[in-house]
């Protein structure tokens, strides 16, 4: 549906309430322009915007969720919410239970973040969210992943596998890590 409405306000008039009911996801493009005394006018401003109506739906969840351990970091990746609305994402990092820090806010159509300061050999879980325009929240999806050193023993880091191997007991696994 088009609308087309043009209306003269008075000088020094900052507001202007739109007389028309706008349809629920309709893109809205409103022009602005001065007129002197002399009825002369300038040129058309614009800006554009979506009108989103249905505050009740929260957006689709993000999917896809993966992440990629690597020394002290852990990378994420995923296919963002497929909703029209996503105004952003967020992602929290929990060590058992806890949040480890204030969640990450990211662009509405963000599919990777990368995890720094991570403890090696710690199992961190991921959740990761998208907020609507009203404020509304997806379904929470969530991986798990344990950042670790090239190459270790038991969660300790050396600087290559034949220090590993050198160092290592009957029985100790050497962890090799991404990188």
């Amino acid at each position: 549906t088009d609308y087309d409405t043009e209306e003269i306000l008075s000088a020094g008039v900052t507001q202007y309430d739109v007389a028309s009911t706008i349809a629920t996801n309709t893109h809205v493009t409103f022009g602005l322009r001065a007129v002197d005394d002399s009825s002369a006018n300038s040129v058309w401003a614009t800006a554009g915007f979506w009108v989103y109506l249905d505050q009740s739906t929260p957006p689709a969840a993000p999917a896809n969720l993966r992440a990629l351990p690597s020394d002290g970091s852990v990378a994420l990746t995923w296919t963002p919410s497929s909703s029209y609305d996503v105004a952003r994402q967020q992602i929290a990092v929990y060590d058992n239970g806890t949040l480890t820090a204030a969640p990450v806010d990211l662009d509405a159509d963000a599919d990777t973040y990368t995890a720094p300061g991570l403890l090696n050999g710690v199992v961190y879980t991921f959740k990761l969210n998208a907020q609507d325009f009203s404020g509304l929240n997806s379904a929470i999806i969530e991986v798990t992943a344990a950042p670790m050193a090239p190459v270790s023993i038991a969660n300790t880091p050396y600087g290559s596998i034949e220090t590993a191997v050198a160092a290592a007991q009957a029985g100790d696994v050497i962890q090799l890590g991404v990188g």
